[in-house]
């Protein structure tokens, strides 16, 4: 899956629906799908468990099978993949 960098979300109705296309590819659960769209808008780890009202190791635990699902292991890999 290769997203240049001229493929801009012009509102959030079209990156909603980009982050469900790239969770159907990937097969992410409801819950994974939700997380993905927030790494998608840059949050962080503790932003992240914030958001979705679970603990830090809950969502780091989430982030990781997402992570694994795209053949990544870090934040950098998941950008490369995305965007190149």
């Amino acid at each position: 899956i290769n997203i240049t960098q001229n493929d801009i979300f012009t509102n959030s109705l079209e990156f909603d629906r980009s982050c469900e296309l790239l969770a159907e590819r990937f097969d992410f659960t409801k819950r994974e799908t939700k997380v993905f769209s927030l790494l998608m808008l840059g949050k962080e780890n503790k932003e992240i468990a914030g958001e979705l009202a679970v603990s830090l190791a809950t969502a780091k635990r989430l982030i990781y099978g997402i992570y694994n699902k795209m053949g990544v292991s870090n934040r950098l890999e998941f950008s490369r993949k995305l965007y190149t």
